[in-house]
Order: C-alpha cells, then sequence, then structure tokens
C-alpha cells in the first residue's frame, strides 16, 4: 500500500502508529481477499445488466412485474 510504504518512512510518526497501521493494512488485504469472488460475480451481474437493459430500454418490463408480484406476499 503507498500509505503503508510513505508512513515507514516518515521519521516523525511513532513506531506504534506505524505498526498499527501496518497491521490494518494486512488485516484490509486479508479481508479483500475473502471478498473477491462475490466482487467478481457482482461485477459480472452489472456488466450482464449493462448489456440487456442499459444500452436500450425494453419494449415490455414484464420481468419486473413477476419480480414485483414475488414480493407481494411480505410488502
Amino acid at each position: 500500500m503507498i500509505l503503508e510504504k510513505a508512513v515507514e518512512k516518515a521519521d516523525s510518526i511513532e513506531d506504534e502508529k506505524k505498526t498499527a497501521l501496518t497491521e490494518a493494512g494486512t488485516e484490509l488485504r486479508e479481508t479483500e481477499k475473502s471478498y473477491e469472488i462475490d466482487r467478481n460475480n457482482l461485477l459480472a451481474d452489472l456488466r450482464d445488466f449493462i448489456k440487456r437493459l442499459a444500452r436500450s430500454l425494453p419494449e415490455k418490463n414484464d420481468p419486473q412485474h413477476k419480480a414485483r408480484r414475488m414480493f407481494e406476499p411480505i410488502a
């Protein structure tokens, strides 16, 4: 991480704070890895959505109505 490298070089920052930042950065990177598959799936779904609907509007929106009706019992 760029911020971590810059902080490591800074003499005005206490070692304890540098260590805390390094640990937080490591934790963030590890957490990011655990969500990588979900993120990739979401981005693929968004690309598919854009291909299907963003270029031109559909003439009918039956799938939208069908999805809404699925939630009627709990709405």
